[in-house]
C-alpha cells in the first residue's frame, strides 16, 4: 500500500495511526529519513559493485595484477580475524565487495579465495552456533548467515579449485633466496588449503585420529607461513575494496557500529594456531586442578577467537550427564586427582556410600570447571548458584573421610579448595565490575584475607597429608636441596603465591580501614548495613562462618593508632614482597601466575612507600588509579598546598 501521499501532509510531530496499528506499535517503528534509526536512508547513493566498477573504483578479479591480488588476499584475511575475534558478519566480512557479486570472481585467484572464504566461513558459523556456552557479550551474532546458493564442500573445493590451482603456482615459483611475487601467490593458496584441512577435522568426533591431522595440518601452514609474512610488503593497497555504505543492501538491519580493524591479522592468525594447539594439550589433561589452570591461561594470555572457544566447548566440555571430559569420565578425573595428591587406595570410593557422593561432586566440580569460560559478568552473577551445592558437597566429603579414612581427610580438602576459591574469585571480580567504592575497600579486603588464610590452612593440612617423603621434598625446595620433584616444585610455589596474597589482603584491608577512619576516605552513614549486604552474596555458604560487621571492626581497631596501624601495614607488604619475588620467574606455575606476582611486587613496594610517606607527613590526598591487577588498585598521594 503507497501512503506517500499520506506521509506529505504530514506536520512536524505528528504520526500516522491505522486500525489495529496503535501507539505501542508506533513506538517499535523505524522512524524514516533519521540517519541514526532508518539505516536505509540513503540506499540510493549506497556503493554497489557494478557502480564502483564503473567509476573505475574497483576492477574485475581479471584484470587484477598479482600484487593486487596478494593485497586483496591480506585484505580477506583481515575480515576474517576481525570476525573469529567476535565481531558481527556485517561489520567485517560483509564490507567486502566482492562479496555481493561473485561475476567478479574472473580469476582462478579470487574464485579460490571467495570460494573458500564462503566454504570455510560457512563450516564455522555452524560451529559457533552450536557452541554452548558462548553468550551475546562473547561475541556479535549476526541476523544472517552466509551466502544462499549452493557453496561447495570443502573436499569439492580442496579438489576442484585448491589442489589444482596449488599445482600451478608451485610450477611458477623459483628456487632462489629471493622471494618473488610466485611465491607470494603459492605460499597464500598453501595457506588456504591449509585452513580449509584445519576446519575440515575440526567438524570430526574429536579423538586421537582427528588430534593427529589437526597437529599435521598446523606444520603444514606453519612450513609455509613465513613466506606470508615475508612478502606481505608485495601486495598494494586494496582498502577501497571494501565499503561501509554497502552494507545498507543486507536485507537486514544493521546496527551502527564502527567498522572494526585488526592491526597485524597473520600475527593474530599464528596465535590461532597456538590456541588451537593449546586446546589439544588440554585434551589429554588428566588433573582436574590442571585443567582448570590451563583454561584460564587459554583465555587469559591469548586474544578472543571465538571459533578456539567454540571448538573448546563442544568437544571437551560437552554436557552429557555431567559424565564426559573427552573420552574419560569426568568423576575419574577427579578421582584420579584425590588419587595422585594423597597416595590413596580411592577404589573404597566405589562402596555404596559414594553414590550420593558422587551425584554431587560432579555437577559442581564441572560447573565450576565451565565457569572459567564465562564472561566476568556472568561468573560473578552466578556464584551464588553454585554455593549451596558446593555446601552439600563439603558435608559429604566430611561424612566420607569419616567413614572411609578415619584420620585423614582428602576429599574435606578437595572440596574446601574449589568452595573457598570460588568466594576469592567473586569478591576478586567486582574490583573488575566496579561493584565496590573506595569506602568498601576495606571490608572486601578483609574478607579476602579471611578465604586466603582459610586456603592457607587447608594446603597447610594437605600437606600434613602427603607421604613422608613428598613432605621432606617440599621441604627442603627452600633450601634448593636436590631431588625436588616438579609437582612438589609446582605445589611449594603456588603455597608460596597464595601466602603473598594473604600477606597483601591483610596490609591493604588494615590501610584502608586507617585511612576511612582518619578522614582520607569519607565514610558514608550505615556502614553495618552496607558491609552485610556486600556480603549477602555468601548467604548460601554454610562450609564457612560469616564474620559480622562487629568482629571486623573489632579486628580493625586492635592496631593500635594511626603511625603503628601504617608500620603494621609497610610490614605486612613487605612480606608480601618477597614471597612475590620468589613466584614471578619461576617456570612451574602458570604464566598469569607469573604475571600478577611480577606486578604485585611493584604495588606492594609503591603501597608501602605511600604508607611510609603519611607516617612521616599526613597532609597529603589520597587518590586511587587501576593497575594491571584489577583487583588492586594503586594510592595515589597528592601533596595538599599549604
Amino acid at each position: 500500500m503507497d501512503i506517500t501521499a499520506e506521509l506529505r501532509s504530514l506536520k512536524n510531530g505528528e504520526i500516522l495511526l491505522a486500525e489495529g496499528f496503535s501507539l505501542f506499535e508506533a513506538m517499535s517503528a523505524t522512524e524514516l529519513f533519521d540517519k541514526k534509526i532508518d539505516v536505509k536512508l540513503g540506499l540510493a547513493d549506497a556503493d554497489t559493485p557494478q557502480k564502483l566498477l564503473q567509476s573505475q573504483q574497483i576492477k574485475a578479479g581479471s584484470q587484477l595484477t598479482n600484487e593486487e591480488l596478494v593485497g586483496l588476499f591480506d585484505l580477506v584475511i583481515q575480515k576474517i580475524t576481525c570476525w573469529l575475534n567476535g565481531n558481527a558478519l556485517a561489520q567485517t566480512i560483509y564490507t567486502l565487495v566482492y562479496q555481493y557479486d561473485d561475476s567478479l570472481w574472473d580469476n582462478p585467484f579470487v574464485k579460490a579465495l571467495f570460494d573458500t572464504l564462503n566454504t570455510v566461513g560457512s563450516q564455522i558459523f555452524k560451529i559457533i552456533k552450536e557452541a554452548p556456552f558462548l553468550r551475546e557479550e562473547d561475541y556479535n551474532p549476526s541476523v544472517f548467515s552466509f551466502r544462499n546458493k549452493r557453496i561447495p564442500t570443502i573436499q569439492e573445493l580442496l579438489t576442484t579449485t585448491l589442489n589444482p590451482l596449488d599445482t600451478e603456482l608451485s610450477g611458477k615459483v623459483k628456487k632462489s633466496k629471493q622471494l618473488t611475487i610466485a611465491d607470494a601467490l603459492s605460499s597464500r593458496i598453501k595457506l588456504l588449503k591449509g585452513f580449509c584441512l584445519i576446519v575440515q577435522s575440526l567438524q570430526q568426533p574429536f579423538n586421537a585420529e582427528s588430534q593427529k591431522q589437526i597437529t599435521d595440518h598446523i606444520e603444514f601452514i606453519r612450513k609455509r607461513f613465513d613466506a606470508v609474512v615475508q612478502t606481505k610488503a608485495m601486495g598494494k593497497d586494496m582498502s577501497n575494496y571494501q565499503s561501509v555504505t554497502i552494507l545498507k543492501h543486507l536485507k537486514s538491519m544493521i546496527s551502527m557500529r564502527k567498522i572494526p580493524q585488526m592491526e597485524n591479522p597473520y600475527e593474530y592468525f599464528s596465535t590461532m594456531l597456538i590456541q588451537l594447539e593449546a586446546v589439544l594439550d588440554l585434551s589429554g589433561e588428566r588433573n582436574y586442578f590442571s585443567i582448570q589452570q590451563k583454561i584460564c591461561a587459554l583465555i587469559h594470555d591469548y586474544p578472543k577467537n571465538i571459533l578456539i572457544r567454540a571448538y573448546l566447548e563442544q568437544n571437551l566440555f560437552k554436557y552429557d550427564q555431567f559424565l564426559y571430559f573427552h573420552q574419560t569420565p569426568w568423576i575419574n578425573i577427579v578421582i584420579g586427582t584425590l588419587n595422585k595428591m594423597f597416595s590413596q587406595n580411592f577404589d573404597q570410593l566405589y562402596q555404596n556410600v559414594f553414590k550420593e557422593y558422587q551425584d554431587c561432586l560432579v555437577p559442581v566440580t564441572y560447573e565450576y570447571i565451565i565457569k572459567q569460560l564465562r564472561s566476568k559478568f556472568r561468573k560473578s552473577r552466578d556464584f551464588h548458584k553454585n554455593y549451596s551445592h558446593l555446601s552439600i558437597l563439603v558435608h559429604h566429603s566430611n561424612q566420607i573421610d569419616q567413614d572411609i579414612f578415619k584420620n585423614k581427610n582428602p576429599l574435606m580438602i578437595f572440596s574446601y579448595e574449589i568452595a573457598v576459591q570460588s568466594m576469592i574469585q567473586q569478591l576478586q571480580y567486582g574490583f573488575d565490575l566496579e561493584l565496590y567504592s573506595d569506602v568498601d575497600y576495606a571490608g572486601i579486603y578483609f574478607y579476602l584475607e579471611y578465604l586466603t588464610t582459610i586456603l592457607d590452612r587447608n594446603r597447610t593440612n594437605y600437606v600434613n597429608q602427603l607421604t613422608n617423603s613428598q613432605r621432606e621434598q617440599l621441604q627442603n625446595q627452600n633450601k634448593k636441596k636436590p631431588k625436588v620433584s616438579p609437582q612438589i616444585d609446582q605445589m611449594y610455589f603456588e603455597i608460596q603465591y597464595w601466602k603473598g596474597l594473604n600477606c597483601l589482603f591483610r596490609g591493604l584491608s588494615r590501610l584502608y580501614y586507617t585511612l576511612m577512619e582518619n578522614g582520607f576516605i569519607k565514610k558514608v552513614q550505615d556502614m553495618d548495613h552496607r558491609y552485610s549486604n556486600r556480603m549477602k552474596i555468601f548467604d548460601a555458604c554454610y562450609y564457612i562462618k560469616a564474620i559480622r560487621f562487629e568482629e571486623y571492626t573489632q579486628k580493625m581497631k586492635s592496631y593500635g593508632s594511626f603511625q603503628e596501624t601504617l608500620k603494621f601495614v609497610s610490614s605486612s607488604l613487605s612480606e608480601a614482597q618477597q614471597l612475590f619475588a620468589q613466584v614471578k620467574d619461576n617456570k612451574m606455575v602458570s604464566q598469569q601466575m607469573q604475571d600478577q606476582s611480577k606486578d604485585l611486587v611493584m604495588i606492594c613496594v609503591v603501597t608501602s612507600v605511600n604508607a611510609m610517606k603519611l607516617i612521616q607527613n599526613q597532609k597529603y590526598q589520597v587518590s586511587f588509579k587501576k593497575t594491571t591487577i584489577s583487583f588492586v588498585p594503586q594510592i595515589e598521594l597528592i601533596a595538599l598546598q599549604q
